[in-house]
């Protein structure tokens, strides 16, 4: 992956600042990885986390956003 060249933002307004830090947050703590539960999720979550249920050969994948988990999407998986 390519590095981003580092910028100076001090003489940014601060709304600049607070979007940059938004972003940083979201590439840093949003690593693509996720749980694979059993059961749907019930635990506090981070704002954006997602977890996948599975059972059996169906599943549901979950998204973290208002202070609940939110049903993102459905899948069946092939039995073989």
């Amino acid at each position: 992956m390519a590095k981003i060249l580092d910028y100076n933002f001090s003489k940014m307004p601060n709304e600049v600042v607070l979007f940059k830090d938004a972003v940083t947050f979201l590439f840093n703590q949003g690593k693509h990885q996720f749980q694979v539960v059993t059961v749907a999720p019930t635990f506090a979550g981070n704002p954006g986390e997602v977890t996948v249920f599975r059972s059996g050969t169906a599943g549901r994948g979950y998204l973290y956003l208002g202070s609940s988990w939110n049903l993102a999407f459905s899948f069946t998986a092939d039995a073989s």
